[in-house]
Parts: structure tokens; sequence; C-alpha cells
């Protein structure tokens, strides 16, 4: 496919009908396209560096927007096109532009995204027995209470980085630079914890306190998506046992007659559950994310009479 020149785009979608969406990376696009098929949107999905002249990433979605606002019309710009970039910490620094042809993710990066209820659903049917319409929802609830008692050190991390990446000069431990392994350094959580002070002032200054939307707004997409992983692991190998060992919980159809041994809650026999396995299911099922903010602005922006 030969590159689009920027200018091109508003001529190309309006003699075809169809808007486009540019988005940070061509990584991007798989995910995209399977969010654009289930919501049956009629868009044509472009990453930053398709176009001629343009770099890939968010400055490169920035600057496409920016060629075509100063070329057209806010009514043909905003109409034909829309730019999509992950939040990041733009909004921490002061950095998020109010265009009308541009949105940002609310939540840190589009991997965030990719975590929802539905999605958490989706996976345990995935593993278990018990077919998706008769998994208990409350499964789903007790699931992200066990992941929220779980991520007090990553919000911890996700503070550190957060403030040395909004604060000059700040004697940081941990930077949205590092990998998901060197979170799990021993003796860098050991001298995270010694500043605690410091880190609830800042935590204070921002109106934040460890819950799961905070954690979701200020820890790297990747980090998050990592964790998520292994923690969804261990609860359906630790968590999630047979259904009349929980007494919250409604039993299954084979444990309502007292045959405990064909549980339906019982993980498939031919299925290893690990941060690999549920990683893989994961991105299968990826159009089953958080996304209603996207499908709502394209609606908004690209379908509008």
């Amino acid at each position: 496919m030969s590159l689009i020149q920027v200018n091109d785009l508003i001529t190309i979608a309006k003699m075809s009908g169809t808007p486009y969406l540019i988005v940070e990376g061509v990584d991007d696009i798989p995910i995209y396209d399977k969010i654009k098929n289930l919501n049956s949107l009629d868009i044509e999905i472009y990453a930053s560096k398709q176009l001629d002249g343009i770099e890939p990433g968010c400055k490169g979605v920035e600057r496409a927007i920016d060629i075509l606002n100063a070329t057209f019309t806010e009514g043909l710009a905003t109409k034909y096109v829309l730019g999509v970039m992950d939040k990041d910490v733009k909004d921490f620094r002061n950095e998020i532009r109010s265009l009308q042809n541009l949105i940002y993710t609310p939540y840190y990066s589009m991997e965030t995204h990719l975590v929802s209820n539905q999605i958490v659903l989706k996976i345990i049917s995935n593993f278990i027995r018990s077919p998706e319409a008769l998994i208990d929802r409350l499964i789903v609830e007790k699931f992200f209470i066990f992941f929220q008692e779980k991520s007090f050190d990553l919000y911890k991390i996700s503070l550190d980085a957060l403030k040395n990446s909004t604060q000059r000069n700040y004697p940081n431990i941990y930077s949205y630079s590092d990998s998901y392994q060197e979170l799990k350094n021993k003796r860098k959580l050991e001298l995270l914890n010694e500043i605690n002070i410091p880190l609830g002032e800042f935590e204070s200054s921002l109106n934040l306190n460890h819950s799961i939307e905070a954690l979701k707004k200020i820890c790297k997409g990747k980090w998050f998506l990592s964790f998520f992983c292994e923690i969804l692991a261990l609860y359906i190998n630790t968590e999630l046992k047979n259904c009349n060992c929980d007494s919250e919980r409604s039993p299954c159809s084979m444990c309502i007659i007292q045959n405990n041994t064909e549980c339906l809650y019982k993980i498939k026999s031919d299925l290893a559950v690990n941060k690999d396995t549920i990683r893989t299911t994961l991105v299968a099922m990826s159009e089953h994310g958080d996304f209603s903010f996207l499908i709502q602005r394209i609606h908004e922006n690209l379908f509008a009479a």
C-alpha cells in the first residue's frame, strides 16, 4: 500500500463516503479493526506512519490532525477524520488539547482499555467448563476485589513514576521507561516504602487514592496489562473453586444435583491457565474491552447527520 498524502484523506473520504480513524501505531490496527467489526462501524483505519511525511506515534497523529485543521474548514475536518491518542500522563502535565477531531483515551492507554467486566467474563468462560451465559456475575465482581487487593504495590510504583514524569529533580525509584520485570525488584520496593509520606502528599495533591479507576489512569498500559494477566491467572487457579464451596455464589447445574465431580466451574482439563494463555485469550477477544468512549465519539463526529 502506497503512502497517502494527509490532505488527500478528506477528498478520499468525501468521495467514498467512508470516514477515517488515525491511530498511533500499525500494531494497533487489528484491535481497532475488531472494534469496528463488532460495532458495525463503516470507517477506514490508518496508522499515522501510513501517511506521507508523518511519523508514527502520538506526535504523528497530532501532526496529521493539525495539517487537516489548517487546510480544511472545521466542519469538513471533523466530519471525515478522527485522531485517537493515548492519554498517558498528558492530563497531569496539562498537555491535553481541546480539538473536536482528536480524542484521548480516558485511561493511560488503549492497552488499559482492553480490560473490562465483559473481557474478564469471557476469559474465565474460556478456561472453565461453564458456558458464559451460566456463569454467576458475582465471580467477575469478586475478581476485581481480588485485583485491587493485590495491586497496592503497582499503584505506589505508578505514583512514583508519575511524580518523576511531572516534577523536575524528583529522586525517583521508578520510571515509565522501566520494563514490567523491573517492577519486581524487591530492593526497589523497599526503597519505595521508605518514601511513603512524600508520595502520600503528592497523591493527595492530585485527589488520587488506591482504586482500580485511579490505577487505570496512572499505570503504564503495558504494566497494567501484564499485571492483569498474572492476577487473573492466579484468581482462576486459586480462588475460582467448585461452585458449591462458595456460599455467596449460585451453584452450577451439576452441583445443584450433588454431582460435584462434574462441577462446571472446574478448569478444563486440556487448558493451562497462566499469564501467557490469559494474554493470548485477551488479545483474541480484544474487541470486548472498554471502548464505549471511542464508539460514542465516532458516532458523534463521523456519523453525525
